[in-house]
């Protein structure tokens, strides 16, 4: 999450592509850090990642988004 945090924009696409990662812990970090940075990339991914299988993944994706002004 402390990509997300310092809010560099590089970041933004290893977040994007962690949220594809087959551990649950590094996809709903990713989902967290995402919604720390306000770049318009995360939305689609975010919206994506709805389906994951894991309900606290798909809460932290939800929380990003609200964040994120997406909701």
């Amino acid at each position: 999450m402390s990509l997300g945090l310092i809010g560099d924009p590089r970041a933004v696409d290893p977040l994007i592509e962690a949220l594809n990662d087959e551990n649950e812990w590094v996809r709903l970090n990713a989902a967290k850090a995402l919604g720390e940075i306000n770049d318009p990339r995360t939305i689609k991914p975010l919206v994506e990642a709805m389906d994951d299988n894991n309900v606290d993944v798909r809460e932290a994706v939800r929380e990003a988004l609200e964040k994120l002004g997406a909701d």
